[in-house]
């Protein structure tokens, strides 16, 4: 948030490098229609991170109240948490087939730019603010096993339940590895209230909404297919932080911050091509897409 300028007409700069321990989850669905013409639920594939580190920085200029920053945080790649795929191939109640796999973060990146003017009142400061985030994310489901039910798996020729003695095993490794990559492109727009109690302390919270968001998701089986699902939401992402800065000197500061944030489930189209034949078409069915994140940051901050 940009400091209070009221009485000084020079620019002022911040600038912070953070480090951060993030868990994120993130839900890709297939959705198909039945007999009465609702989209009901096809697959799910549940990208669950676990715990993966993040290193960054922020830059800020303001002047007069006004301010501009733009921050760069890229995650450590690894080896973190699994996938689980799931199928409703009759599209009620019944899942036919379950497979856990091994979850690689391959990469993962967020670019993002913020403005917006900061209102001083006492001990308060009270900001509004606009943002756009970019967030590149790329992850391998492999090493899997799991139960399938399906008609061309199962000893009755007809889909059982994952959990039925006639559903096929596949032990670990058997399975085709996954990549999926996700892009998504954000708009935000919040408030951010500060609270100085003393001279070194500064206590903060902050909340946003996505008017608009967009997703580009490419999700890759192994000598299989390419499913390319193309979203857009509306108000259905929002994210919210508490914070703490201790000011030690004039010019430099420790800060820790909370956030979590939510995109709750988006709907949007589903094309297909198969590997080596280059076709290429929509597959009929309807993509969707959810996400929670919760991170914890801390970062040593130069201002001027």
């Amino acid at each position: 948030m940009a400091e209070s300028l009221s009485a000084d007409t020079a620019l002022h700069y911040r600038i912070q490098p953070l480090f951060s321990v993030q868990k994120r989850n993130l839900n890709e669905y297939v959705f198909a229609e039945d007999n009465t013409g609702t989209y009901r639920k096809l697959s799910c594939l549940e990208w669950n991170n676990g715990m993966s580190f993040s290193i960054g920085a922020k830059l800020e200029v303001s002047w007069h109240g006004f301010f501009v920053s733009v921050h760069d945080i890229e995650a450590l790649r690894g080896r973190h948490g699994a996938m689980y795929d799931s199928d409703w191939l009759e599209l009620d109640e019944v899942k036919n087939s379950y497979s856990v796999s091994d979850n690689s973060l391959r990469s993962s990146f967020t670019l993002g730019v913020e403005t917006g003017y900061e209102f001083p009142s006492g001990y308060f400061s009270f900001t509004p603010f606009t943002a756009f985030d970019y967030d590149y994310l790329s992850m391998k489901a492999s090493d899997g096993y799991g139960w399938y039910g399906g008609t061309a798996y199962s000893r009755t020729t007809e889909n059982v339940p994952y959990d039925s003695k006639d559903a096929k095993y596949f032990r670990q490794g058997e399975l085709r590895s996954i990549d999926y990559a996700v892009l998504m492109y954000t708009l935000w727009t919040g408030l951010d209230i500060s609270f100085r109690p003393f001279s070194s302390i500064e206590l903060g919270i902050r909340g946003a909404v996505s008017p608009y968001l967009f997703i580009d998701a490419y999700d890759c089986h192994e000598g299989g297919y390419r499913y390319h699902d193309q979203i857009q939401g509306f108000f259905s992402a929002y994210r919210y932080s508490v914070s703490a800065a201790y000011h030690f000197c004039r010019n430099w500061s420790v800060k820790m911050e909370y956030s979590w944030g939510i995109c709750r489930t988006v709907y949007g189209t589903d094309s297909c091509s198969e590997t080596g034949k280059g076709t290429r078409g929509n597959t009929g069915t309807q993509s969707g897409f959810s996400s929670a994140v919760k991170a914890l940051s801390v970062g040593i901050e130069w201002k001027k």
